[in-house]
């Protein structure tokens, strides 16, 4: 489903976050903290195996054995979860796959799923 966006109510969704700049800005910290997170993640699999992590700003910021947990912590310290790196370090071979799932009010959104390969 596309919906147009006019300019004016554009720039009022992007204004929370700083504009154009800041979004800019924002997706370039996100590659960044993409490239920390990939460089340690092997050595943070054999440290904290099937843990949760958190990345933000280039920093590993908190490490739980859940979802909720992780977020809970990230709430404590006042890191904004929607732009933090959150990554599950599996010692098993897992296939994500995204599925698309329908509520009784015939609502669709997206949900994702593991399962293990091996």
């Amino acid at each position: 489903m596309e919906k147009e966006i006019n300019p004016e109510d554009l720039d009022k969704m992007l204004e929370a976050d700083g504009g154009i700049e800041g979004v800019m800005l924002q997706l370039e910290q996100g590659e960044k903290d993409n490239i920390f997170l990939e460089s340690h993640q092997q050595e943070w699999k054999k440290q904290y195996p099937d843990k949760w992590i958190a990345v933000y700003k280039e920093e590993l910021v908190a490490i739980a054995a859940t979802t909720a947990d992780l977020y809970r912590e990230l709430e404590e310290r006042d890191i904004p979860r929607n732009h933090t790196k959150v990554h599950f370090l599996s010692t098993k071979n897992i296939r994500w796959m995204l599925e698309r799932k329908t509520n009784e009010r015939r609502n669709q959104w997206p949900r994702l799923c593991g399962t293990t390969t091996n």
